[in-house]
């Protein structure tokens, strides 16, 4: 036979009657359980009025409508103007300039401090090219980009080489 041992009570209300912590946790607890309970089912004139006033702020069914029906007509013209081959490879011309560019530019610094050598027939073209490049845009926008303008501008580049038929990604200059 198993000794008999005292039992805990079970009834969490008499628990927190000997802990006077528990006993105002309780209590705290039932308060917000009772102002819950007073905003979520408010009857009468209160919430009625307050009812009102969120509707008084939302869009009729028809401004509604009005709406879809102007953003549809504007997207409706956005698809029907498509670019030509010859604005998307003047486009393509102009990332695969800017981005040779950059790159040059990071070439450069390493052969100015010695890090990288190059041949000089080589290096030659490659100045000349990127001065035509200089010549053709305004230096602002050869860089230096930010890692997001950089990532637009290559994005833009493999987007517009996929639609003339290259794969995706594929970026070289």
């Amino acid at each position: 036979m198993v000794p008999t041992q005292k039992r805990m009570p079970h009834h969490f209300a008499l628990l927190a009657m000997r802990n006077p912590q528990k006993r105002k946790f309780i209590r705290e607890a039932r308060d917000l359980w009772y102002e819950i309970c007073k905003n979520k089912l408010a009857s009468g004139k209160e919430r009625l009025d307050e009812i009102k006033q969120l509707l008084q702020n939302t869009v009729s069914y028809e401004d509604f409508q009005g709406f879809k029906e102007e953003l549809l007509s504007r997207l409706d013209a956005q698809l029907e103007t498509t670019r030509s081959e010859e604005e998307i490879v003047l486009a393509i011309d102009e990332f695969f300039d800017k981005i040779w560019y950059d790159r040059h530019q990071l070439l450069k610094s390493l052969v100015e401090s010695g890090r990288k050598t190059i041949n000089s027939d080589i290096w030659l073209k490659a100045e000349e090219a990127a001065t035509e490049i200089e010549a053709k845009y305004p230096r602002s926008e050869l860089g230096p980009h930010s890692e997001f303008d950089w990532g637009m501008i290559n994005g833009k580049l493999s987007a517009l080489r996929w639609v003339m038929g290259d794969e995706w990604d594929f970026l070289d200059t």
